[in-house]
């Protein structure tokens, strides 16, 4: 059987969310067409969003499977330390959900997401302040991105995929929960500096700012 095929059909089988990578300039692959509805309380936020030029989707039968598509990027400091996640980013004048938004939205099974943008008068706008994923109401920074309260590194929260292929992992601890599948091996390039002095995964960074969000627990 096609390998693709198979692939498709088992992402097809759970919600799945996929990732696709931004780039800043433009291109003709572009991002896949949002699952996802906006509805904005107060001025527009595009003009504040981290923007980007042009997107890289996986393939068209994958992303047709999936249940959502959420963009991987990150906008580290000058530092290169990543202190923020963003949850939507701008594609020319679309905005596209972030893996960790998008993951929020098919775990509660929602179509809409609320974004509420602060406005100094009725030409002026502020940019964002909150962002409602169905009960979950998030603060964000003005680009809508959230500060991310960084634990230390906890081997509890990984699950090798090893003992998950060679059936060891117990369905009672997969079932009900939100699972990321990352990297973290140094040369497929997605190691991340965080702010607490250490390198860590990529998916651990969207699993950190998940977390938080789930337990309610935000830097303000």
């Amino acid at each position: 059987p096609d390998h693709d095929a198979t692939f498709a059909t088992a992402i097809a089988g759970g919600r799945t969310v996929l990732g696709f990578a931004l780039a800043p300039t433009a291109n003709t692959a572009g991002a896949p067409t949002p699952q996802v509805q906006y509805v904005h309380r107060g001025p527009s936020v595009l003009p504040w969003l981290n923007r980007f030029g042009g997107a890289t989707a996986a393939l068209p039968a994958f992303v047709a499977a999936a249940a959502g598509n959420g963009a991987l990027n990150f906008v580290p400091d000058d530092d290169g330390v990543l202190r923020r996640v963003p949850l939507l980013l701008r594609v020319g004048d679309q905005p596209v959900p972030s893996l960790t938004a998008e993951l929020l939205r098919v775990g509660q099974d929602e179509r809409n997401v609320i974004l509420t943008a602060e406005s100094n008068g009725p030409d002026e706008g502020r940019g964002l302040r909150e962002v409602r994923i169905g009960a979950l109401t998030i603060p964000t920074t003005e680009r809508g991105e959230v500060w991310v309260h960084y634990e230390a590194a906890n081997p509890a929260r990984y699950v090798p995929a090893w003992k998950l292929l060679a059936g060891e992992v117990p369905r009672s601890e997969l079932e009900g929960n939100l699972l990321l599948v990352g990297t973290s091996a140094p040369g497929l390039m997605d190691l991340r500096f965080s702010p607490l002095g250490q390198i860590i995964p990529g998916v651990e960074v969207h699993a950190q700012a998940l977390e938080q969000t789930l337990s309610g627990q935000h830097l303000v």
